[in-house]
C-alpha cells in the first residue's frame, strides 16, 4: 500500500509539474483563461499534496504567485493582491521552520516586490514604497553574502527600478534618479555578461525607458528623448530575432509611444504622429493575439487619445 501511495504522489508530481510549464507556456501566448484554468489545478494537485507531505507547500506558494500574474494582467487587482497574500504566508511560515534558507528570503523579497506593483497599480503608494523597502533589504543583505549571486543582483535592480519609477511618479525626481542609474548598472553588468539573454536585454530597455520618463518631467527633453531612443532601439532588436513575442512587441509599442511624447514637447509633431500611429499599429496586432490583456488596451486608449490631439 506505502508503494501505491508513493507512486500514485510521483504521478501527482509529474502532472502538477506538467500544468505548471503548460500555464506558462499559455501565459506567455496570451492566453490568459486557459492559463488561469490550468494554475488553479497546479493549485489544487498541490494543496492536496502538501495536506500529507509539508515539503510541497513551496509549490502551493508558487501556484499563487503564477495565479496573481494573470489575475493582474486580466485587471483584477484585489483578487491578485489576495492571492500574492496567500503566497507571502506561505513563505513567512517555511521561513520560521528555516530562518537561514536564502532562497526562501529571495522568493519573500520578490512577493514584497510583487505586491509594491499591485499596490501601485491600486493608487497606494505609501504601502507600495513600504514592500519596495522590505526588498531592498532583504536583497542588500544577500548581495552582501554573495556578490556574484546573478539573481540575487536582478532582484536588487528590479526593486529599485520599481521604486525608482514611483517615486519619479511623485515628482520626487533627484531619488527616482538615484535608484535608477544604480539599477541601470546592474542590470548592464549582468547583460554583457550574457548577451543572449534576451530577458536581461529587456530589463536594460525598461529602465532605460523610466530614466526618460524622470529626464521629462525635469524638462530635459534631449536626454529624455535619447533614453528613450535606446529603449526603442533594444526593443526592435529583439523583435527581429523573435517576432511573435507579444511582450516584446507590447513594450515596442510603448516605446514608440515614448519617443513621441517627447518629441511632442520638442515641437516635431509630424514626426510624433509617425510614433504614435507606429505605436498604435504594434498594439492592435498585441490585443489581437492577447485579448484579455488589460494594460494593452490602456495604453492603446492613451496612443489613440494623443493621435487624436
Amino acid at each position: 500500500e506505502a508503494i501505491a501511495l508513493a507512486r500514485k504522489a510521483n504521478r501527482q508530481v509529474m502532472v502538477g509539474i506538467g500544468q505548471c510549464l503548460l500555464g506558462e507556456a499559455l501565459t506567455e501566448k496570451g492566453d490568459l483563461t486557459e492559463a488561469a484554468d490550468t494554475f488553479r489545478a497546479y493549485l489544487d494537485n498541490f494543496s492536496e499534496l502538501s495536506r500529507s507531505d509539508p515539503k510541497w507547500r513551496r509549490e502551493v506558494a508558487v501556484a499563487h504567485s503564477k495565479i496573481a500574474h494573470i489575475e493582474q494582467e486580466e485587471g483584477k487587482l484585489d483578487e491578485a493582491l489576495k492571492s500574492m497574500h496567500s503566497c507571502s504566508d506561505l513563505i513567512r511560515d517555511l521561513l520560521k521552520g528555516d530562518p537561514r534558507n536564502h532562497d526562501l528570503e529571495r522568493e519573500l523579497a520578490a512577493i514584497h516586490n510583487r505586491v509594491a506593483i499591485l499596490l501601485t497599480d491600486m493608487k497606494k503608494p505609501d504601502g507600495a514604497l513600504d514592500n519596495y523597502r522590505m526588498a531592498e533589504e532583504i536583497y542588500r543583505r544577500l548581495t552582501g553574502i554573495d556578490p556574484s549571486n546573478s539573481n540575487w543582483q536582478e532582484g536588487l535592480a528590479r526593486t529599485l527600478r520599481n521604486a525608482g519609477s514611483l517615486q519619479g511618479r511623485q515628482g520626487k525626481y533627484a531619488e527616482a534618479l538615484v535608484a535608477l542609474e544604480e539599477s541601470l548598472g546592474i542590470f548592464s553588468s549582468q547583460a554583457d555578461s550574457d548577451p543572449r539573454n534576451t530577458a536581461l536585454q529587456s530589463e536594460v530597455a525598461w529602465t532605460k525607458y523610466w530614466i526618460g520618463v524622470i529626464y521629462r518631467g525635469q524638462r530635459l527633453f534631449e536626454k529624455a528623448l535619447a533614453a528613450q531612443r535606446e529603449n526603442q532601439c533594444i526593443y526592435e532588436r529583439l523583435i527581429a530575432d523573435d517576432p511573435e513575442n507579444i511582450n516584446f512587441r507590447g513594450e515596442l509599442a510603448v516605446a514608440h509611444m515614448s519617443v513621441a511624447t517627447v518629441l511632442m514637447y520638442l515641437g516635431n509633431k509630424e514626426e510624433a504622429q509617425t510614433e504614435f500611429l507606429k505605436a498604435r499599429r504594434e498594439l492592435e496586432r498585441v490585443i489581437k493575439e492577447a485579448p484579455t490583456i488589460v494594460r494593452w488596451k490602456k495604453t492603446l486608449a492613451e496612443v489613440n487619445a494623443w493621435i487624436a490631439r
